[in-house]
């Protein structure tokens, strides 16, 4: 998180260059093409590939590379941010965010906070060394006694330490999951101060740039703090933009 405020925050004489990793399909990362949009628009020179066999070169300047792409897109340190969309699972692709961290490029996410994101249970010892109040929590080998559990989360988007939107989703019926891409109903959702800075210190808990917080809300909101299910290092902006009219999550990013 610091590396990230510092890059944001240095006086730059040249334009920032955008890398966009997509663990998806590039024609099915709604988020990916929103970010190469808002830079097409700010004249920011964008590479938007697959994650799936990218790699790096050095010649006098390191360049990243789509598979199959002899040329490649220029990097650096000093003025190259790199987002990464979905979760990486293999050891390569998380390997390669291992390699631009160790060169001085600016990951959203950083390889720690992927990976402590993924991993469900590590994210709740994380949680629990911040004092966060979480549900009981125990390993189970699968999640089908969970679908009558919560009727009702909400989401919150950190970026940079602040929150850029919330969203309330409902439980979709025969379906334990809440995404918006499941058919979950959204609409924005007003947070007390306590959920407030419970949501930032989860996030700064994993040291995510950009994340969104789940959580269950408590009986009491403005006294009792919200019970936080999980941090997610890779979210959608389609349902959070759905809920808040006139958000461009992109743009804002």
């Amino acid at each position: 998180m610091e590396k990230f405020k510092s890059f944001i925050t240095e006086a730059k004489q040249e334009d920032y260059r955008v890398v966009v990793l997509s663990v998806e399909n590039n024609d099915n990362s709604t988020t990916a093409k929103s970010i190469k949009k808002e830079s097409d628009k700010l004249g920011l020179a964008n590479y938007v590939i697959s994650l799936d066999g990218a790699n790096l070169s050095y010649d006098k300047t390191y360049k990243i590379h789509e598979a199959g792409d002899e040329k490649g897109f220029d990097i650096s340190s000093s003025d190259t941010v790199v987002f990464v969309r979905g979760t990486p699972t293999r050891d390569s692709s998380l390997d390669l965010i291992s390699e631009l961290e160790k060169i001085g490029i600016c990951c959203v996410n950083s390889r720690l906070t992927i990976t402590t994101a993924a991993d469900k249970y590590r994210t709740y010892i994380k949680l629990k060394d911040y004092g966060l109040t979480q549900p009981k929590t125990v390993l189970i080998p699968n999640q089908d006694e969970l679908e009558n559990a919560v009727k009702k989360l909400v989401r919150v988007i950190v970026l940079g330490g602040k929150i850029v939107g919330t969203m309330q989703r409902d439980v979709v019926e025969g379906d334990f999951r809440s995404n918006y891409s499941q058919g979950a109903k959204v609409k924005s959702y007003k947070l007390s101060q306590l959920e407030t800075e419970q949501c930032l210190l989860s996030a700064k808990a994993l040291d995510g740039i950009l994340t969104a917080v789940d959580f269950i809300p408590s009986a009491n909101p403005k006294t009792a703090p919200p019970f936080i299910l999980e941090v997610n290092s890779s979210p959608g902006s389609e349902g959070i933009e759905s809920a808040n009219s006139g958000l461009n999550v992109a743009k804002t990013i």
